[in-house]
C-alpha cells in the first residue's frame, strides 16, 4: 500500500515540515536516540523511523537490502529480525568505513563490508543481481551522513525503477532541499510512509524515496 501511485508524490510538492523541521526538537530527539540499544548494539533511530522501515520491508519483501553506515550493526540486526519471520531468503549488505566499530558478531542473512571514503561500486555489482534477475525492489538504507547524493549517483547503474531509498540525513533544511532538488524527476516521495504518524512526524522528513 505504500508503493501505490496514490501514495507517491513529486519531491517538488513536498516541503521541509513536521516536528523535525524544528532544529531544537530534532537535536533533542537525536541526542536521546543515540543512546538506544538493540540486542546489545547501538541503534540510533527513533521509533517512528524504525516502524516505517519495518512496514516497507514487510510490504516489499526485498531480496537485497543495502545499508550504508552500519556502525555496530544495530539497524542491520533490526532489519534481519523484521525479515526473518517472513520465511524467505534475503541478503543484507552492511557497509561502513574501515575502522568504524562494527560488531564482529554475525547477523542472520547479513554480510558486513568495509570501504574507504566511497562505495566500491564494482564490488557491489558482484553481489547485487542485475535488474533482470531481481524480482523485488532493492532497498537502500543510507545512514552515512551528507554523502547521500554522491553515494547514490555511484550506484545508478545498479538501480531500476521501483528501488527504494530511505535516508536518515534529511534533518537539516539545506540538506533536505538539496536532496529534493536532486531527486526531482528521478524519484518520488513515499508520502504515505512519511506521513504515517502525522505529516513528516519522522526523523527523516520526506526521506523515503522510490525510483521512477
Amino acid at each position: 500500500m505504500f508503493i501505490e501511485d496514490d501514495f507517491l508524490t513529486s519531491p517538488s510538492e513536498r516541503t521541509f515540515s513536521g516536528p523535525y523541521a524544528d532544529n531544537v526538537h530534532a537535536l533533542n530527539v537525536r541526542s536521546g536516540a543515540v543512546r538506544n540499544r538493540y540486542r546489545g548494539r547501538s541503534l540510533p533511530f527513533e521509533p517512528n523511523y524504525l516502524n516505517a522501515i519495518r512496514l516497507i520491508l514487510e510490504e516489499v519483501r526485498p531480496q537485497i537490502v543495502v545499508e550504508f553506515g552500519a556502525l555496530e550493526g544495530g539497524l542491520t540486526e533490526y532489519v534481519s529480525d523484521c525479515l526473518s519471520p517472513l520465511d524467505y531468503e534475503y541478503t543484507i549488505l552492511a557497509f561502513d568505513l574501515a575502522g568504524n566499530p562494527t560488531s564482529r558478531l554475525p547477523v542472520q542473512g547479513a554480510e558486513f563490508l568495509f570501504m574507504d571514503h566511497c562505495i566500491p561500486v564494482a564490488e557491489m555489482g558482484d553481489r547485487i543481481p542485475s535488474a533482470a534477475l531481481r524480482s523485488t525492489p532493492l532497498v537502500i538504507l543510507h545512514n552515512a551522513g551528507d554523502r547521500i547524493i554522491e553515494d547514490i549517483q555511484r550506484l545508478e547503474s545498479l538501480l531500476k525503477p521501483g528501488d527504494i531509498l530511505a535516508t536518515t540525513m534529511a534533518v537539516d533544511q539545506a540538506d533536505h532541499n538539496l536532496l529534493m532538488k536532486w531527486a526531482n524527476g528521478r524519484y518520488l516521495v513515499m508520502s504515505r510512509l512519511c506521513d504515517l504518524f502525522g505529516v513528516n512526524n519522522i526523523q527523516n522528513p520526506n526521506g523515503f524515496l522510490i525510483k521512477v
